[in-house]
């Protein structure tokens, strides 16, 4: 967790996130998953139109120093979704992989602010 967040996560933050892998035998799945991401490329596209078919609001929040989807322009596919066009997106600045580790605050302000408008 450490190594994708820009804040210093406690000695306790990081217990709680080590608690459910007793040892390394419980780290297999979060071994395994980039493989599967990797090679599971008709299944994601299945994903992506259903996701083309939904028309519910979606706002994405992406964060600027996420070393996997930063830059990659995953931000822009997923704001193209029928739901999402014109939505106020945001990219949060000084933050990693774990955005709601580095920026949670802020993420729940703009969520509360775009779902709970002021009446």
């Amino acid at each position: 967790m450490q190594i994708l967040t820009e804040r210093h996560l406690s000695a306790e933050e990081k217990a709680a996130y080590g608690a459910p892998f007793p040892d390394n035998r419980y780290h297999v799945a979060t071994r395994v998953m980039p493989q599967i991401v990797a090679t599971q490329l008709k299944e994601a596209r299945l994903a992506w139109e259903e996701l083309r078919k939904g028309t519910s609001a979606v706002l994405t929040l992406f964060s600027d120093k996420d070393p996997f989807l930063a830059g990659q322009g995953i931000d822009k596919q997923f704001q193209s979704l029928p739901g999402a066009v014109g939505q106020p997106h945001q990219t949060i600045e000084n933050a990693s992989h774990f955005l709601q580790e580095d920026k949670g605050g802020e993420i729940v302000e703009i969520i509360q602010a775009w779902a709970l408008p002021a009446k």
